[in-house]
């Protein structure tokens, strides 16, 4: 990570996210798209264990989530930072979501995914039992989601900082300490590594 960012350099940014995990890396990446400077800050090494974007993988699904759009946006989003990067970020691997043929939960979402155009299917008990003879639930069925992948964590992270850095953003690592009023803004006082103190 980049950790010696000069004051001069510091006061000139437009923008500091707190957090350099997936969602505050993403929300980097699209400010610097933009034209926007800005700083991502993360207070521990990455990768990391510490939050939510750490480990192998990560689930991405349609079934169960109203806003299709926005997961449809995702997963396009997803395979184009796949071809810029030239990395394998997000596998198609189907999913199947278990529960009891009546659970409100699953009836709900299903009709979602096939209001959107998407294929899905109940599984009954016994056929489930034939298709995957490892899964073995008495009593459950389950909810086919075709298009059900996983995010390889890790690298998803370091593919989405690795643009940002690209359009010029800076990573510093520093740990968030308080906002700071200023004439015109907010600021965020960190610690950087050195032990010092400064304000993005």
């Amino acid at each position: 990570m980049d950790t010696d960012i000069s004051s001069t350099a510091a006061m000139e940014k437009e923008f500091c996210i707190v957090g350099g995990g997936i969602i505050g890396s993403w929300a980097a990446l699209y400010l610097a798209r933009g034209g926007v400077k800005t700083v991502l800050m993360e207070q521990f090494p990455m990768p990391h264990t510490r939050g939510a974007s750490h480990g192998l993988s990560r689930v991405i699904r349609l079934l169960g989530d109203d806003n299709l759009a926005a997961l449809e946006f995702s997963y396009a989003e997803w395979r184009a930072l796949e071809q810029l990067t030239g990395q394998e970020l997000l596998v198609s691997t189907g999913l199947i979501n278990l529960g009891p043929e009546s659970d409100e939960y699953l009836t709900k979402y299903m009709e979602v995914v096939k209001a959107g155009g998407y294929h899905t299917e109940w599984i009954s008990a016994d056929e489930l039992a034939r298709r995957f003879p490892h899964v073995r639930y008495p009593g459950l069925g389950a909810a086919s989601d075709p298009s059900g992948a996983i995010l390889l964590a890790h690298q998803c992270v370091a593919a989405v900082q690795c643009e940002f850095r690209r359009l010029g953003g800076r990573i510093v690592q520093a740990r968030a300490e308080e906002l700071e009023e200023r004439t015109a803004s907010v600021g965020v006082r960190a610690r950087l590594l050195s032990g010092t103190t400064q304000v993005f």
